[in-house]
């Protein structure tokens, strides 16, 4: 395969959203994502609640289909754009995914399609935010021929680096052993963060941790491992530097504050 200069994704994910999203808000919600970023719609996945199997609507159809399903439970909407000639369309590559039954959003947008760079997607992170109200979450980019969707979940599908998917695999193993019990599940997102990224989203159960004596907060100050932001009422931003993730993700390892902690 030809070694395509494509630029690479900033993939936002999302985990335990503790707000069902309607197919209304989920459709709207993709439908302003495309116009904003001026992308083309690719082929959707559908699955409401009250139903065995999911469906590919055409995306004009989709949307007269959720008007028509007003009400209905939704267990799961996506989109993922996926180029006929990836050699001049990869670079456009997207995916949006609103997962009530597993309670997690991600959307992925290229770089190309992002001039303001982080500054875009921490937008759209804003919004999504106050919608989901979710437990944790992070911003960072990865390779275009890699899967947000499948990243999120611990999936090492094309991973970067052996190391990225050796994280990968420690992530999904940690995920396998509680999702049988839906409270441990859940619980796990609202005391751990998925792992330490340049941009993490935390919640109040992540503060109310102590690392090295010192709550997470004043941990991240004294190590002088970037900043935090409130971003909204009991969700925060914290920010810090690459060369400073893999110290910082040793001590909060240490500490039990990663999900794939023992």
């Amino acid at each position: 395969m030809p070694d395509w200069n494509i630029p690479d994704v900033w993939c936002l994910s999302l985990y335990g959203n503790n707000v069902d999203i309607d197919a209304t808000t989920g459709a709207q919600m993709i439908s302003s994502l495309l116009e904003k970023f001026d992308l083309r719609p690719g082929r959707t996945f559908l699955k409401w609640k009250d139903t065995k199997n999911a469906s590919h609507p055409k995306w004009k159809k989709l949307v007269s289909l959720v008007n028509e399903n007003e009400g209905r439970e939704l267990e799961a909407l996506s989109l993922e754009y996926t180029p006929a000639v990836p050699e001049t369309d990869l670079s456009r590559l997207h995916q949006f995914d609103f997962n009530n039954y597993q309670r997690y959003t991600v959307m992925s947008v290229s770089k190309f399609v992002t001039p303001n760079g982080l500054g875009d997607v921490l937008g759209v992170a804003k919004m999504l935010l106050q919608i989901c109200r979710p437990s944790c979450g992070f911003i960072r980019s990865i390779s275009a021929r890699q899967s947000a969707i499948l990243y999120s979940a611990g999936i090492p599908y094309n991973a970067s680096t052996p190391d990225d998917r050796e994280r990968q695999l420690q992530f999904q193993g940690a995920l396998s052993l509680r999702h049988r019990d839906e409270t441990k599940y859940l619980g796990q997102f609202r005391r751990k963060l998925r792992d330490v990224y340049p941009v993490n989203f935390l919640t109040s159960g992540h503060l109310a941790r102590t690392i090295n004596g010192v709550s997470l907060d004043a941990w991240i100050a004294n190590r002088q491992f970037g900043l935090m932001a409130e971003m909204q009422d009991d969700i925060w931003m914290w920010q810090l530097p690459e060369e400073a993730i893999p110290a910082a993700r040793a001590e909060l390892l240490k500490a039990g504050a990663l999900m794939v902690s023992d």
